[in-house]
């Protein structure tokens, strides 16, 4: 499977359970055009070795404020929230390298911790924060198997460029204490994006 990308975001203390920051981070991404609306969503009480209170699945997709009022029926301080939903991003063709890009419809998956929900618990991509933030594979942003060409450099620029300006517009709208985008790969993932720049000419 392939690395995937992440966002982390440390929130402000919070005196009561909110779900702002989840629906501030559906709002702030790029909505698909091809893939519309909140397409899924989940509530997980206490750890991650509980059943779901809640998942469900939607074509097409919610609004937004239909998925957070779902959502709003169950908050609580030690659950953990989800929604899915969907930016266009380019996307490099599998095979051959240097096929041509698609713009594509590709999943992000928001997570809100509530301050008391217990992450050790099992294997959680969320590592430390309350927002976790699934942007998708590596691939959309670094193109490791594309010809190091004007047209990879064009695409996968576009396709970073939306990811610092969703980051930035996050950042406006929830003031949190750090943030951290990182990867799987557990390389320094900034350094990497630096160097595929550099390479790509």
């Amino acid at each position: 499977m392939a690395d995937r990308v992440f966002l982390n975001l440390w929130l402000p203390p919070r005196a009561q359970p909110t779900l702002a920051p989840l629906e501030a981070a559906l709002r702030a991404l790029p909505e698909s055009r091809l893939a519309p609306g909140v397409r899924g969503v989940r509530v997980t009480p206490l750890d991650w070795t509980q059943p779901a209170l809640l998942e469900e699945r939607f074509a097409p997709g919610l609004a937004i404020a239909e998925a957070i009022a779902l959502l709003r029926e169950h908050l609580h301080d030690d659950y953990a929230f989800e929604a899915e939903s969907a930016w266009d991003v380019w996307v490099p063709a599998s095979a051959p390298p240097g096929s041509p890009w698609q713009r594509t419809p590709s999943p992000v998956r928001v997570a809100l911790f509530g301050p008391h929900f217990e992450s050790a618990a099992a294997a959680c991509p969320r590592e430390e924060g309350d927002l976790a933030i699934d942007l998708g594979p590596e691939a959309l942003f670094l193109a490791p198997e594309q010809p190091a060409n004007v047209e990879t450099k064009r695409k996968f620029q576009e396709n970073l460029a939306a990811l610092v300006a969703f980051s930035n517009r996050l950042a406006a709208a929830v003031h949190p204490d750090r943030r951290r985008l990182w990867s799987e790969a557990e390389e320094d993932f900034s350094a990497r994006i630096t160097a595929r720049l550099q390479w790509v000419q």
